[in-house]
């Protein structure tokens, strides 16, 4: 018999495991582009984010919105524990108009600053190509990027984590904006490596090495991958108790530990309601 045990680790004990994460995605048209010059033909920036946001925990205390920006920018989906909500919000978004960054994270701002909670970290994550079309044909502009905007999310305690697509993106300014926050800075030269980039972004990188779950006889022993501090396992169960270990080691070395005990009673004696 099998046990899923669920649990959030982190070497930071103020940590919490709840979290407001943000979409702030870029869908101008040099997406898709004109002869031949797409830089996302087959939408990684979609399938990306959306298997992303699967990859957490059906209990995991996290809200998710989208930010749709362009030449303009706007809000398809406000945090919401409702993961469906902001998946279909990422399925509608289409690749048009021109650039502008600082749009898209000033909305962010907006929103997780009035509408995140107080317990909760505040995440955005931020994918553009960095491009912004002339004359609706030619691509390559530098946009105009108002760092203002990166000073107000730094006050407020939210981590921007960049994701950049192409060779004419403006590296600079978009590794300043994932530097100036405490994010993480990605760049990705074709749809392929996109789709990597998302897989290992780890919006709450928990700072720990491993997370070991083993019983107290020995007969488990099991290492568990971590998501954002979250980590899931199916473990089996002996008859009786079974008094089961967490141990976190940080990046540091440091360990902690926790315990469950966890007893399986013979069927004939278990209260089965149907």
């Amino acid at each position: 018999e099998q046990i899923i045990m669920e649990g959030f680790a982190s070497d930071d004990f103020k940590a919490t495991p709840a979290l407001d994460l943000l979409f702030v995605l870029d869908s101008s048209g040099s997406l898709r582009g004109v002869n031949g010059s797409a830089t996302d033909p087959h939408n990684a920036r979609s399938r990306g984010a959306i298997k992303l946001i699967e990859k957490f925990p059906s209990n995991a205390d996290v809200r998710f919105g989208v930010v749709d920006f362009d030449g303009t920018a706007s809000l398809l989906a406000p945090l919401s524990p409702d993961r469906r909500q902001a998946i279909k919000a990422i399925e509608t978004l289409d690749q048009s108009g021109t650039t502008n960054i600082s749009l898209g994270i000033d909305l962010a701002n907006s929103e997780l600053v009035h509408h995140g909670r107080m317990n909760a970290l505040k995440v955005a994550i931020l994918f553009t190509d960095g491009q912004q079309p002339l004359h609706g044909s030619h691509y390559g502009e530098e946009f105009d990027f108002d760092p203002s905007v990166i000073e107000e999310s730094a006050k407020e305690g939210i981590i921007i984590h960049v994701l950049s697509l192409g060779e004419d993106t403006d590296q600079i300014n978009l590794k300043e904006i994932a530097q100036r926050t405490g994010g993480c800075y990605n760049s990705s030269q074709d749809s392929v490596h996109l789709l990597e980039a998302f897989d290992k972004l780890n919006p709450f990188p928990a700072g720990l090495e491993r997370v070991i779950l083993e019983s107290e006889n020995g007969a488990i022993r099991q290492e568990v991958s971590l998501f954002s501090g979250h980590f899931r396992a199916s473990l089996p169960l002996s008859p009786g108790p079974n008094l089961i270990q967490a141990t976190a080691t940080s990046l540091r070395g440091e360990s902690a530990v926790g315990q469950i005990l966890v007893i399986r009673k013979p069927m004939e004696e278990r209260n089965l309601r149907i």
